[in-house]
């Protein structure tokens, strides 16, 4: 079809979703390097060779925008993976909030940021920021993206600019004042453990746990990630490496991962069974 780069596939079918580059008049796109495919003249692209995270970047961009904002910020990157999966899914967090630095920086009002997150632990915490910054906030996987794959894109729609408007951030009277009355009239919280505001929690469970709850619909709600703590399940052929990544973090999957989970649970439920009997 001519396209340059097997990711072409991927924005075609997040913007087939989403519907953000039909209005576009003026786009970035972060990190846009294809990784050893010489990218040849772009017809009224300017193409930069920066580091995202530094400041020679912003005033890269500053300088070729001049006084124009951009409608959409698109963010593919990934960092160079090593041995050490926990580093290098910080990596990727701390790649993805410098794009989002930028995306407040050079996005219009109303403007979209499409960025690419890896499942980790840290997914929540960059979900919470993104909320802040963008009136909607959503995470999907396109079929272009390997089923082995844990990238996932999160779409932030309809950018907010009331954080960097001075009467809005330096309206302090009012919240003084409900603090004050908020003191003054203490409501005693229901002794009903963290359930209320338990937004920022990390929820670990085992596979044990999951194959033995009444209910693994709600189980799977009230879980960030579930483990193995049985060498058996986990090496069983049934046991796939999608399987186990997807169990790493629940709260990023969607309909046909979490079905798959459930599957999984029910056919390793009859085997556990089957060999309780013989």
């Amino acid at each position: 079809m001519g396209y340059r780069s097997r990711s072409s596939f991927k924005l075609i079918q997040l913007n087939r979703k989403f519907q953000f580059l039909q209005k576009a008049r003026a786009l970035v796109d972060l990190c846009a390097a294809p990784g050893g495919v010489p990218i040849k003249a772009i017809p009224s692209v300017v193409a930069l060779i920066e580091d995202i995270t530094t400041e020679k970047c912003r005033q890269a961009l500053r300088k070729a925008l001049q006084t124009w904002k951009v409608d959409v910020v698109l963010n593919d990157g990934a960092p160079n993976v090593g041995a050490n999966c926990v580093h290098d899914a910080f990596s990727q967090a701390h790649l993805t909030l410098m794009a989002l630095k930028l995306a407040c920086d050079f996005l219009a009002k109303g403007g979209t940021s499409v960025t690419k997150v890896f499942r980790s632990k840290d997914y929540q915490p960059l979900l919470w920021i993104f909320q802040q910054f963008f009136k909607k906030v959503q995470a999907t996987k396109p079929q272009a993206s390997r089923n082995e794959s844990a990238e996932i894109f999160v779409i932030c729609q309809d950018k907010i600019d009331k954080f960097f408007d001075p009467k809005h951030a330096f309206k302090e009277v009012e919240v003084q004042a409900k603090a004050i009355k908020d003191l003054v009239h203490v409501k005693k919280p229901k002794a009903e453990g963290y359930t209320d505001g338990d937004l920022t929690l990390y929820h670990t469970f085992s596979t044990t746990a999951f194959l033995k709850a009444d209910n693994p619909v709600d189980f799977m709600s009230k879980a960030n990630e579930i483990t193995f703590d049985n060498t058996e399940l986990e090496s069983h052929e049934a046991t796939s490496d999608e399987v186990k990544e997807c169990c790493c973090d629940i709260k990023v999957l969607g309909r046909k991962e979490l079905r798959m989970l459930l599957i999984w649970r029910s056919k390793r439920r009859r085997y556990l069974a089957k060999k309780l009997k013989d």
